[in-house]
C-alpha cells in the first residue's frame, strides 16, 4: 500500500495546478480569431527580439521600454493602427503570463496619442465595389473561370461576405429555395465560438447580375454537388477539388477585374464586396439593422462609415451656393 505524504500531496498539487495553468493559456489563444492569434505572435516576436536587442526585459517589461519601442516603431515608419495593435499585443501578453500591464502606464499612453497626432489616424479604406460595377463585369461570363469569379464577386456582394467567409464555403452550406439562396455560415470572425448564423440572398432581376442564378450555373457548368463552393482552376480550365488558396485570392479576382472595367486596382480590395453592399443597400433605403443583420457587424459606426464616405455630396451645401 502506497502512503503518500502531504509533502508529495503538495508536489501533485503544484504539478496539476501548473498543468491547469498551461492548458488555461491555450484556452486563452483559442478564444481569438486565428488571424488574430497569428498577428500577435508576430508582432510579440518583433517586441521580444527588440528587447533582447537593446538588452531589456520582456516580460516583465517597463513603461519606459514599451516608450522606447513605441517611438523606434514610428522612427521605421508604421502605421498608427499597427502601432496600437504592438502595444495591444504587449498588453495581451502581460495578462496572459500575469503580469501587470506596463501599457497602462500615462507615460505610454501619452506616446500613443502624440503618434497618431504625429502620422494621422484617417484610414485608408478601399473603394467600395457598386452594382454597376458588377453589371459591367459579369456583362459577358465567357468561361468556366469567369463564371465562378461572377458567382464569387455576386455571392460576396449580396452576402456582404468577408474574404475568408467566402472561401469557406461549402455546397453543403448552400440551399436554393423559391424566395432565393440560403447560405449557412458555420465560422465567423464575430461568431468564433462556431454558433453558425443564415443569410438569405434573393434573387436579382438581371439575370447576368442575380447572385442565385449564377451560382447555380457554376454548380452545374463545373459539376459540384459536395466539398468546396469556391474552388481552384488550372491553366487547362479543369475544376479542381481545392477551395481558393486563401482569402487573398478573393482580393486578387476583385482587383483583376475592376481593372478590366477601367477602374484603378488600387483602390479596391476583397473587402470592396462588404463595402459596397453597405453602400448601394443604404442608398436604396435598407434601414440599419436590416444591414447590419446581413454584414454581422456588431458596431454601428463601421457600418456608418461606410455610408457616409459614399453619400458625401448627398444633401451637400455645396450644391446651394448658386455657383
Amino acid at each position: 500500500m502506497n502512503i503518500i505524504t502531504t509533502y508529495d500531496k503538495k508536489e501533485i498539487a503544484t504539478e496539476t495546478y501548473n498543468e491547469y495553468i498551461e492548458q488555461g493559456k491555450k484556452l486563452i489563444i483559442s478564444s481569438k480569431a486565428k488571424n488574430t492569434t497569428k498577428a500577435y505572435s508576430s508582432d510579440w516576436r518583433m517586441f521580444s527580439e527588440w528587447c533582447a536587442t537593446e538588452g531589456v526585459s520582456a516580460l516583465p517589461a517597463t513603461p519606459e521600454t514599451v516608450v522606447a519601442y513605441l517611438s523606434y516603431l514610428f522612427t521605421q515608419k508604421k502605421k498608427p493602427s499597427t502601432i496600437s495593435r504592438q502595444k495591444s499585443t504587449i498588453s495581451q501578453a502581460h495578462a496572459t503570463a500575469g503580469y501587470d500591464s506596463p501599457t497602462t502606464a500615462k507615460m505610454v499612453i501619452d506616446t500613443v496619442k502624440g503618434i497618431k497626432r504625429e502620422l494621422g489616424i484617417m484610414r485608408n479604406k478601399k473603394s467600395p465595389l457598386l452594382s454597376e460595377d458588377l453589371q459591367l463585369i459579369c456583362d459577358k461570363k465567357r468561361d468556366l473561370r469567369s463564371l465562378r469569379d461572377c458567382a464569387l464577386l455576386l455571392i460576396g456582394f449580396s452576402g456582404a461576405f468577408r474574404r475568408s467567409e467566402l472561401i469557406s464555403l461549402d455546397a453543403e452550406d448552400v440551399r436554393f429555395t423559391r424566395e432565393g439562396l440560403r447560405v449557412l455560415l458555420r465560422r465567423s470572425k464575430t461568431d468564433q465560438e462556431g454558433a453558425g448564423m443564415e443569410k438569405g440572398i434573393a434573387y436579382g432581376s438581371n439575370p447576368d447580375t442575380c447572385p442565385v442564378r449564377t451560382l447555380q450555373d457554376w454548380l452545374e457548368a463545373a459539376q459540384i454537388k459536395n466539398g468546396p463552393l469556391f474552388r481552384q482552376i488550372n491553366k487547362h480550365g479543369q475544376v479542381s477539388k481545392k477551395r481558393l488558396a486563401s482569402p487573398h485570392s478573393v482580393a486578387r479576382i476583385v482587383k483583376e477585374y475592376v481593372q478590366k472595367i477601367g477602374l484603378l486596382e488600387g483602390q479596391y480590395s476583397g473587402h470592396s464586396l462588404r463595402a459596397g453592399f453597405a453602400t448601394e443597400a443604404s442608398g436604396n433605403g435598407a434601414s440599419l439593422d436590416d444591414i447590419m443583420r446581413q454584414t454581422g457587424h456588431r458596431s454601428v459606426e463601421m457600418v456608418r462609415e461606410y455610408i457616409r464616405k459614399q453619400n458625401i455630396f448627398k444633401n451637400n451645401a455645396s450644391t446651394k451656393l448658386g455657383l
